[in-house]
């Protein structure tokens, strides 16, 4: 089995992500936020703005209405694209990007969660209830809460339904104090299948001292970014962009990250089967 390091691979090493969906602030204007993210060159010349979807409205709407916007924009990628995606989902937006792997699964090759509300808000911190305040929707603030009944749902769909082929990259910082380390990493697929457990801000021998934190998780950097602020981390975007090259090669490659990671980056190599 040879490997292979992405970083060295020219231009081929910046391909961007196909689909971004933000949180639950992320509105229009805040495309900036993932402009690092989302450079470089797709398969088909699709701008920025177009591979970016913010949640409809403005922060938290009726969580069918999220999902039905995210869908139609997803679709359309997907048509011009032809191809299976790469999907990154941020805070909110990876619960988001998890129904529609599990609605539209030909449509993606990976899906990578950046600081995501996947599994709900388990934790109602100061700053969890301060949003819940600015949200002032209660009833779709409460949807997404770790034990709600729609959580319970999806969680369970999730173990039963998540589709073989989509990788999954779940990727927590230690400066979020909205979902909480190690909330979120301990995700449960069908099949048996395994996602990539990485952690920002938190070098490798002392993940293991971190309570409940999952025996497989690995650290990406020791640098920690906040929350809204993971998807312009510098390790966040070499890892993206890695994944996004391995989905070219899906059939005849897996995407791994190496057992040993520098304390500054994170080598991200690519094995051929």
């Amino acid at each position: 089995m040879s490997e292979q390091n992405p970083s060295n691979n020219g231009t081929q090493a910046l391909m961007a992500p196909d689909l971004v969906i933000g949180g639950a602030f992320t509105v229009d204007w805040m495309l900036p936020m993932y402009g690092k993210l989302l450079e470089g060159p797709t398969s088909v010349e699709i701008p920025a703005s177009e591979r970016y979807v913010p949640l409809p409205r403005q922060l938290l709407q009726d969580k069918d209405e999220m999902v039905a916007v995210a869908s139609r924009r997803a679709i359309a990628l997907f048509n011009r694209l032809e191809r299976p995606m790469v999907g990154i989902g941020h805070s909110t937006g990876a619960l988001v990007l998890e129904q529609l792997v599990m609605l539209y699964p030909d449509m993606f090759s990976d899906a990578v969660h950046l600081s995501g509300a996947h599994d709900g808000i388990k934790e109602e911190t100061i700053s969890v209830k301060g949003l819940a305040k600015i949200h002032g929707n209660r009833e779709e603030y409460e949807h997404i809460l770790h034990d709600s009944d729609h959580m319970v749902d999806h969680r369970q769909r999730r173990a039963e339904h998540w589709p073989d082929h989509v990788g999954l990259s779940i990727i927590s910082t230690t400066l979020d104090n909205l979902v909480r380390l190690p909330h979120g990493l301990a995700v449960e697929l069908a099949n048996d299948k395994k996602a990539a457990k990485l952690v920002l801000g938190i070098a490798q021998p002392f993940l293991r001292l971190v309570p409940g934190m999952p025996k497989d998780a690995k650290s990406l950097s020791i640098i920690p970014f906040e929350h809204c602020f993971v998807p312009r981390h510098p390790a966040v975007i070499k890892y993206v962009r890695g994944v996004r090259l391995a989905a070219e090669h899906k059939k005849t490659s897996t995407f791994v990250i190496p057992d040993t990671i520098p304390e500054s980056s994170t080598e991200l190599v690519s094995a051929a089967a």
